[in-house]
């Protein structure tokens, strides 16, 4: 018989929520922060219909195709 340990790794958020990978915390937590948002032109998908009829799907051209948008501090 052989010992095999297997170690877990998930990731908490300040607000208590847990995830599988780091990079869907800082996602979630910088969602809460108010540093990114959920691009309104395609939802959060990444992909628009430029024509309406549910054939052809393209990268959304405002997010590019993240799904969603970064904060943008301008420093006058």
């Amino acid at each position: 018989m052989e010992k095999i340990e297997v170690i877990v790794e998930k990731f908490q958020s300040d607000d208590g929520f847990i995830f599988d990978t780091a990079e869907e915390c800082i996602h979630y937590e910088k969602l809460n922060n108010g540093e990114r948002k959920i691009c309104s032109s395609c939802g959060g998908s990444g992909e628009t219909d430029p024509y309406g009829d549910g054939r052809v799907f393209s990268s959304c051209c405002k997010c590019e195709g993240k799904g969603w948008l970064e904060l943008v501090k301008i420093w006058k």
